[in-house]
């Protein structure tokens, strides 16, 4: 209890402020990088709007965006709904295109319904069930935002109200924007869904694990677990913490001639180490 109160003391006295203070320091940043570099900046807004998210200093956004949205007479609204609107889609284009290369069946269900709900505004489980785990389609995606929010910025599409920032966005518009930003966001759809199926076949994605393990299976690396005493040393170590049920130690080992390995007969030993603790259960 008393580690939680001064942890909670010193983020709210030193963590917090400094932490909103960068929040608002980025965001004024991106305000003025987009009023001033037009569809350059909102680009470049897109590109990095996913890595911010990552972050979650995008909660700082809120403040700016609703002051935008307040004074829409003067503002226009906000362009900051529109970028988000572009980014998840994007998101949801790329698991959608991963949900139909893919030949893994888990992988088809985790992508079925990421890829749905970050086209309705929810990406997070886009990002860290599908995307972020693959890598190139979380570039792909970026690619697609950053193309999507650079056509919007061009033609000037500013949100009018809050909401869902995805497909469902567009009720957030103005009538004279909803084409352009129809256009927007499929066009963060293509890009991030044609850029994700290349680099899927390009770096053969469904099988970036097991080459993994072939390239360290086919190099001198290796894992070395050392133990004076063996496995007995080995199993004193994980009953530690533990109340052993018998002091012994049971240990048994074999000597096992002519085995075949590497296409050599050798030999080779098996042992096998038990000794159990009250921690033991059995269900059958």
């Amino acid at each position: 209890m008393l580690s939680i109160i001064v942890t909670s003391f010193l983020t709210f006295i030193f963590v917090g402020p400094v932490l909103r203070e960068a929040g608002n320091l980025l965001a004024a940043g991106i305000t003025w990088g987009y009023n001033t570099l037009g569809f350059i900046g909102g680009g470049l807004f897109g590109l990095f709007y996913a890595p911010i998210c990552l972050t979650g200093m995008h909660h700082s956004f809120i403040a700016i965006e609703t002051q935008l949205i307040a004074d829409v007479a003067h503002t226009g609204g906000s362009f900051i709904f529109t970028t988000a609107s572009m980014n998840n889609v994007a998101q949801g284009a790329a698991v959608l295109a991963v949900l139909f290369m893919t030949k893994n069946e888990k992988l088809k269900s985790i992508c079925s319904a990421s890829g749905v709900s970050a086209l309705l505004g929810i990406t997070e489980p886009a990002m860290f069930g599908v995307t972020l785990k693959l890598k190139y389609p979380f570039y792909a995606a970026m690619a697609g935002s950053a193309a999507g929010s650079a056509y919007c910025a061009a033609t000037k599409v500013l949100a009018q109200a809050m909401g869902a920032a995805g497909i469902p966005g567009i009720i957030s518009m103005k009538p004279s924007d909803y084409v352009n930003f129809m256009i927007g966001l499929v066009l963060s759809m293509v890009v991030s869904a044609i850029l994700t199926a290349f680099f899927f076949k390009k770096y053969d994605l469904d099988h970036a694990d097991e080459k993994k393990v072939e390239v360290k299976e086919n190099t001198n690396q290796h894992d070395e677990f050392l133990y004076d005493v063996g496995l007995e040393e080995f199993i004193k170590y994980i009953n530690t913490n533990r109340t052993p049920i018998h002091p012994t130690i049971i240990h048994l080992k074999q000597k096992c001639e002519n085995v075949e390995i590497h296409g050599k007969n050798d030999t080779m030993w098996l042992e096998c180490v038990v000794q159990y603790n009250e921690g033991y259960q059995s269900n059958i």
